[in-house]
């Protein structure tokens, strides 16, 4: 059984929106961190209310819960320069983390790395790693840690902690091939 948090029912496509997260009312929204208006207008994913085909949708675990399944807005993550500040929407605390980006670097095979922190905090909250075909983020909350990990089109939202669920860090999670014979 693959646990994926999504309405039942088809509906249309919806932008997550300051406005149109769930009441926090519990649950500060960094009251520490000034809140410093977005420098970019776009988001740079949208929850899906309606799940694509199985064949266009990343990869992940089938024992990992509580993953929100995102379409990526690529065109809005490429124009994210140094000094700009993101709303990262995280489907399950109902929140935004506002980010500014530190740092964006075209590395020598391609991909794109870019690096920033919480809006007023310090240190790298977040690191995204962007290839061709492939999207990778860990983005610091106070919540904990949330990792995204997609393809070209679409992405998984996570806790790192539903990640860890179910594995044994004894069991090694690589293999040794052995030397090839002459």
């Amino acid at each position: 059984m693959v646990d994926v948090i999504a309405p039942t029912d088809p509906v249309p496509e919806t932008r997550i929106t300051t406005s149109s997260l769930p009441s926090t009312s519990n649950t500060p929204r960094f009251a520490e961190t000034p809140i410093v208006p977005s420098t970019t207008d776009q988001s740079p994913w949208t929850i899906l209310t309606i799940l694509p085909p199985s064949g266009d949708m990343p990869h992940i675990r089938s024992d990992v819960v509580k993953k929100v399944l995102v379409k990526l807005e690529r065109s809005a993550i490429g124009k994210w320069q140094s000094g700009d500040i993101v709303e990262l929407p995280i489907p399950q605390t109902g929140q935004t983390v506002s980010v500014k980006i530190d740092t964006v670097t075209v590395l020598p095979s391609g991909n794109k790395s870019i690096i920033g922190h919480r809006n007023g905090a310090e240190g790298n909250d977040f690191i995204m790693t962007i290839g061709t075909g492939s999207i990778f983020a860990t983005i610091g909350t106070d919540d904990g840690i949330f990792n995204l990990s997609g393809n070209e089109d679409y992405a998984w939202v996570v806790s790192s902690r539903q990640l860890k669920r179910n594995l044994d860090p004894d069991i090694p999670d690589f293999r040794v091939l052995e030397p090839a014979k002459e």
